[in-house]
């Protein structure tokens, strides 16, 4: 019998050191230890013995960011000859694939996405990348009606909707500002896909603010309380007086300026 004769087969393992070694064997092969009977060693003839340092799986998506919708490209790399691959794309249309190199995948939904690719060859790799591609939406304006209008000399909050944080004009990095002065104000919002600049106009409006009556005076030349005098803000009140007794003693229409101006009128 012709020992030398036969086919030959190719075939690989992987092999994963748990330490430094200075040296491998490979072969012979028996069969297990734990037999009661006789030893069969089987021996192989090796036509070529090669070792390879394997390299790590990896695989690239490009682009990363995708700025409303659009297409990403994905590519394996540090690879040997797989004899089976599986995309997982979150998120992507096609959702998955079984080529090393998919066609081109489709995002339109805001939000992260992880990828998944799992490669079979001589060792076998699950790569999972965790919010690996990004869809940001465009922005909008967030800010509330364009012209805001407040009572003179109070503060009024402007605040964005939903919470958006940007940087307003007045240098302040935030959701919401106040502000006491008219005038109009800015808001800018930046991400990586764009930047809009929003603004907001904020005017004062005259408020009624109330008025003070005194109860007394004493017109009598004495220049202590001689004038009767109404305070307040507004535009015209009518002003009527009785004495202690019921009777109407007066009655005036009296023009009110505005600014905590004195009205007087006297007896």
């Amino acid at each position: 019998m012709d020992l030398f004769q036969g086919d030959y087969v190719d075939f690989s393992f992987c092999f994963t050191p748990t330490q430094n070694y200075d040296s491998v064997l490979v072969g012979p092969f028996c069969n297990s230890n734990s037999f009661t009977g006789p030893i069969i060693m089987n021996y192989y003839l090796f036509d070529d013995f090669e070792i390879t340092e394997f390299q790590e799986t990896d695989f690239v998506g490009t682009p990363q960011i995708i700025c409303d919708s659009g297409y990403v490209n994905f590519n394996a790399t540090n690879w040997t000859q797989p004899t089976h691959v599986d995309w997982q794309f979150d998120g992507g249309n096609p959702s998955s694939s079984i080529d090393l190199y998919p066609q081109p995948v489709f995002y339109n939904q805001p939000g992260n996405y992880d990828v998944t690719f799992v490669m079979d060859d001589v060792c076998n790799d699950t790569i999972i990348k965790q919010d690996y591609i990004k869809v940001m939406s465009r922005l909008t304006d967030v800010l509330p009606d364009e012209i805001i209008t407040k009572c003179d000399e109070t503060e009024v909050e402007i605040k964005t909707t939903n919470g958006v944080e940007g940087l307003w004009s007045t240098g302040v990095t935030a959701q919401s500002i106040n502000v006491k002065q008219p005038g109009k104000y800015y808001f800018t919002q930046t991400n990586q896909c764009d930047t809009l600049i929003d603004s907001v106009l904020v005017e004062n409006e005259v408020c009624p603010c109330g008025f003070f009556i005194p109860n007394s005076f004493s017109p009598n030349n004495d220049l202590i309380n001689d004038t009767f005098m109404v305070y307040g803000d507004g535009e015209k009140i009518e002003l009527i007086i009785y004495n202690r007794w019921g009777k109407k003693c007066l009655a005036q229409t009296i023009n009110i300026l505005v600014g905590m101006d004195i009205i007087t009128t006297k007896k």
